[in-house]
């Protein structure tokens, strides 16, 4: 009787560790999927994320590369600039630099003041020579292609302005010469042509200075409103975006934005992979611990069913112990 009771409990003692062991399995799965259900979600969110960022780079790239065709099909100049590049990229003319507009960089803020500063000037060709300029204006005629206006680097001669306290008048921007980024060897073109041209933010500040300085030079706002030099005024609504210095300040932003998108993109796919990483490692968990749970539910239900019957067995053996020991005092008392 004792050592059957002794191994009854070391079968409950067994039991109770197996059922700590099932407790503790539960419990570690409980706390592992959460984290797995936490790691799901975000690999489905930063999934979208990297879908929307694949498409808006997409989107971005096409919207680029349709600017970089009409920029090379030079969409929207005239039928002669057209022609005149056409033949300068075959090779017929040679010494041919390009539209104005398109030698040139400008900030968004000032496109429309330059643009509208610029005008017909934004189409004149820039060409080495004043020869290259004579052989295209040839070209032209011969094959009725138009006429053009041509800007021999070597003949044009930069302009100025000189004006005291321009400065200190409120709303002034500068020359436009020097709000327009180019190489250095259009510099002198680009005097030529805005250099005795003020930036004014509004109509009011052009007004003022115009009158300080008796309207000797012409002033354009931001929003295109033109002072001509002698007092004339042109002005109404402007169309944005359709000229080509327009399309090339889209293009320079579009591109900057395809890069960002891009390294938005790669640090979005880098997350997504550790995030399916991490998601991996804690379903590889989950299967293990699952399986410890299994294994521990075995043992529990057989250590249960064994500690069951031998308490069955440790019963019967009580009973023949306490039937004994009657029998025995009986036999004294006798």
């Amino acid at each position: 009787l004792e050592a059957e009771k002794s191994r009854q409990n070391t079968l409950q003692k067994e039991l109770d560790v197996c059922l700590d062991t099932l407790a503790s399995a539960k419990n570690k799965l409980a706390g592992v999927s959460l984290k797995a259900d936490s790691r799901r979600k975000k690999v489905d969110g930063l999934t979208k994320e990297a879908q929307d960022a694949a498409a808006a780079r997409t989107d971005c790239a096409n919207r680029a590369q349709m600017l970089r065709d009409m920029q090379r099909e030079y969409e929207g100049f005239s039928r002669s600039v057209k022609s005149v590049m056409t033949a300068s990229g075959r090779g017929t003319l040679t010494g041919v630099h390009g539209p104005v507009s398109s030698l040139l960089t400008v900030e968004t803020r000032y496109l429309t003041a330059i643009d509208t500063a610029l005008g017909a000037a934004a189409s004149n060709i820039v060409v080495e020579h004043a020869e290259d300029g004579k052989h295209a204006i040839e070209y032209l005629k011969r094959s009725d292609g138009g006429r053009a206006t041509f800007l021999p680097l070597d003949t044009i001669k930069p302009q100025s302005l000189r004006e005291n306290g321009l400065e200190s008048h409120p709303g002034f921007h500068g020359t436009a010469d020097t709000l327009v980024q180019c190489e250095p060897q259009y510099r002198d073109i680009v005097k030529n042509l805005l250099a005795r041209t003020v930036i004014a933010e509004h109509l009011e500040a052009a007004l003022t200075i115009a009158r300080a300085h008796g309207n000797r030079f012409r002033i354009v706002t931001l929003d295109g409103q033109i002072l001509q030099a002698g007092g004339a005024m042109t002005g109404g609504s402007v169309s944005k975006g359709t000229g080509a210095l327009a399309r090339a300040g889209k293009l320079r932003e579009l591109e900057a934005r395809l890069k960002q998108l891009e390294n938005q993109n790669h640090q979005t796919e880098t997350a997504l992979a550790a995030a399916k990483r991490e998601l991996a490692a804690l379903d590889y968990d989950i299967k293990a611990i699952e399986a410890e749970r299994a294994r521990a539910q075995e043992d529990a239900a057989r250590l249960s069913a064994s500690v069951s019957q031998h308490q069955a067995l440790v019963d019967s053996l009580q009973s023949q112990y306490e039937g004994l020991a009657l029998e025995r005092d009986s036999l004294e008392e006798a």
